[in-house]
């Protein structure tokens, strides 16, 4: 395929990601690795290094587009810092120790770890007919790092950033509003793919060159395009319904879910 339409198609994908992280809170690792898992062997890619690849350069690309949408919503007020800050807690303990068993691990695996979260996400959201998705279960703050342990362990088997868990549980065990677990997520998502992202780069670095199994030529397109995404994502959000999010939502996933059914 032509270079030009490959970095084409790499802006347009991080676009829609950082899109989806300022609108409805995830790192877009949901629309990073199909992507990339599409996309990277026709960059010459090996079958045997495409998932690993795709995992750490969705990580590397969510950083950026996570970091702005946390940002954005941090000015709008909308993140609650000490319920995101025991998430990470834990978050960060995970992203850290599960790249080391990754890197040596069926990239079956990973695949079917994200299809299981993907489902139970689909199911919270989309058949959950309170708009404000009210909590049914309160919790004490300090179960946050208990999920958080949850959240980095997904991140780096699977390379999202955990908006998809984070969202759903500050809302169904915490209370907290819809557009408030958008902005919190950004934090936890923005801070724990930093972490298994570190620790990628930690493992592979060395044997791999500079940047390990992050493929450039994918990432910087996907950046710029992503933080241009995610600035968008959080103004339009401030305009759309929660009801209107929501959809959104579940039609992301629905992609989602389908594409990895069948490369299982």
């Amino acid at each position: 395929m032509n270079s030009i339409l490959l970095v084409a198609l790499f802006l347009l994908v991080g676009f829609v990601a950082g899109t989806g992280s300022g609108l409805i809170g995830i790192g877009g690792g949901i629309i990073y690795i199909p992507a990339l898992l599409f996309l990277l062997p026709l960059l010459g890619v090996s079958d045997n290094n495409v998932v690993l690849t795709a995992i750490t350069t969705s990580l590397f690309t969510a950083m950026f587009s996570s970091g702005t949408a946390f940002y954005n919503h941090l000015k709008l007020k909308n993140v609650r810092i000490k319920k995101a800050a025991l998430f990470v807690l834990g978050s960060i303990v995970m992203s850290t120790i599960i790249p080391h068993f990754v890197v040596k691990m069926n990239p079956v695996i990973p695949k079917i770890v994200l299809l299981i979260v993907l489902i139970a996400a689909f199911i919270k959201v989309a058949f959950t007919k309170n708009e404000n998705m009210e909590a049914k279960y309160l919790l004490k703050e300090y179960y946050l790092i208990l999920f958080g342990l949850f959240v980095g362990t997904l991140s780096a088997l699977s390379g999202i950033g955990g908006g998809l868990v984070v969202i759903p549980v500050l809302i169904t065990f915490f209370g907290v509003e819809f557009k408030y677990a958008i902005g919190t997520s950004t934090m936890v998502v923005f801070i724990t793919i930093l972490s298994s992202s570190f620790s990628y780069w930690i493992i592979s670095g060395s044997e791999n060159g500079l940047f390990g199994f992050i493929n450039l030529f994918a990432a910087i397109p996907m950046i710029v395009g992503a933080i241009i995404g995610a600035i968008y994502g959080t103004k339009i959000g401030q305009k759309f319904s929660t009801s209107t999010i929501k959809v959104i939502f579940s039609v992301i996933l629905i992609f989602v879910i389908i594409k990895l059914i069948f490369e299982i």
